[in-house]
């Protein structure tokens, strides 16, 4: 039984790879047959991806089955407004693809190095998480980046709203002026504007990708004095104070709380580390665990202190300003 699971195991992922590859290569195809259609059509080059982003139809699989599935819930939509916050290019199919060749690649290789029952499904549910950790990290990492340069944009928008001009006319120069992440996000925001989206709209589909208290804090601001009136100007400078105030205290906290998260960090990853490297290298050493029924539950036991660990250090290290 033990080696058919594993020719499964092996079915299963090299199934998976091969379906990851067609997808990306079919995705590649794609993009380019609607770049040069739009080409024809509009009798010039494409600027880019981002012109892409407002014509095309979005599919989340090329798999008719996997698509209709993804389509009928809201799972699908979910996954693709993560993708497109973290700037990644994959589908939905293939980023769902690529989960689930890492984790049944974690289960094979815990079952092929390892006799603990423990350490394939360890390992099946590290790996399936990877690729949304990449994703959540470069998300982390774009959202800081708007955050350093959200200020700035603001004060270019107030300056170009005091020489007289449009409030979209001041938008399409940050879209312009600024670089990505703003300057790509006002970019597309002026587009769905010029395309016939009420600027109000545009701008609450940006916070939609932009899920963050500063871009929350414009468009409200920006609402509200299109509904009631007043100086536009002075409401951005005021705005742009308070997202600068806030975000000293948050460098501040994030500063003080630096050794905590070093600590959490550590204490997760060592119990893991160890498991792994003595199932390999002395596979009978931690058998008891399995074996002896006192055994299973200290081992239970850990990782419920190990999961309890794991929230209240995230509690005490995540500050909100």
């Amino acid at each position: 039984m033990m080696q058919s699971g594993v020719i499964l195991l092996v079915f299963v992922s090299v199934l998976l790879v091969a379906l990851g590859v067609l997808l990306l290569v079919e995705s590649g195809r794609g993009g380019k047959r609607l770049r040069e259609r739009v080409k024809e059509i509009g009798g010039g080059a494409v600027g880019g991806p981002q012109d892409l982003d407002l014509i095309r139809h979005r599919r989340y699989s090329e798999i008719p089955p996997l698509e209709k599935l993804l389509s009928a819930g809201k799972l699908g939509s979910a996954i693709s407004l993560f993708l497109a916050q973290a700037n990644v290019s994959l589908s939905v199919g293939s980023f769902i693809l690529l989960t689930l060749t890492l984790a049944f690649g974690g289960l094979l290789l815990g079952s092929y190095v390892s006799r603990l029952f423990f350490v394939g499904p360890v390992l099946f549910v590290a790996l399936g998480f990877l690729p949304y950790l990449v994703v959540a990290q470069r998300r982390r990492k774009r959202f800081q980046k708007f955050i350093e340069q959200f200020p700035d944009a603001l004060e270019l928008i107030a300056n170009a709203l005091r020489a007289g001009m449009a409030f979209s006319g001041a938008l399409r120069i940050v879209a312009h002026e600024m670089p990505d992440p703003v300057g790509g996000e006002f970019w597309v925001v002026t587009e769905e504007h010029n395309l016939g989206l009420d600027i109000r709209e545009a701008l609450h589909r940006m916070n939609r990708r932009v899920d963050i208290p500063d871009v929350r804090f414009f468009v409200t601001a920006v609402v509200l004095q299109r509904e009631t009136g007043g100086n536009l100007a002075e409401i951005l400078d005021n705005t742009t104070s308070i997202i600068r105030d806030r975000f000293r205290i948050l460098s501040e906290a994030r500063v003080l709380s630096a050794q905590g998260r070093l600590s959490g960090a550590a204490l997760v990853l060592l119990p893991v580390v160890m498991t792994i490297i003595l199932s390999i290298i002395a596979p009978g050493y931690l058998a008891i665990l399995v074996s002896d029924p006192i055994g299973k539950y200290m081992l239970i036991a850990c990782l419920v202190m190990m999961v309890i660990g794991i929230l209240t250090i995230r509690k005490i290290v995540r500050i909100k300003v």
